[in-house]
């Protein structure tokens, strides 16, 4: 949970990244629900661990890709299609 939280002030503080604070809190509250919820729940863990994974897996395609932009359209339209099918 410490990362997670760790993450989300530095969306807060960092230069060029900069979100309205209202989303910033968002953000925050939203990663602390999902880090709750892992730590209680060993399904939701095992569920939130390979969420992650597939999430890290799409940000290393799109960081090899010339077309980052396109990358990444494509990479939400594949993640908005999976939770269309569910």
């Amino acid at each position: 949970m410490g990362e997670i939280l760790a993450f989300t002030r530095m969306l807060d503080h960092s230069p060029g990244f900069e979100y309205h604070r209202h989303m910033s809190i968002l953000l925050r509250n939203l990663a602390r629900f999902v880090a709750k919820k892992a730590a209680a729940d060993p399904r939701a863990r095992e569920l939130a661990t390979r969420a992650a994974q597939g999430a890290f897996k799409e940000a290393k395609k799109i960081a090899r890709d010339d077309d980052k932009a396109r990358a990444a359209g494509r990479a939400f339209r594949k993640a908005l299609n999976s939770i269309q099918k569910d």
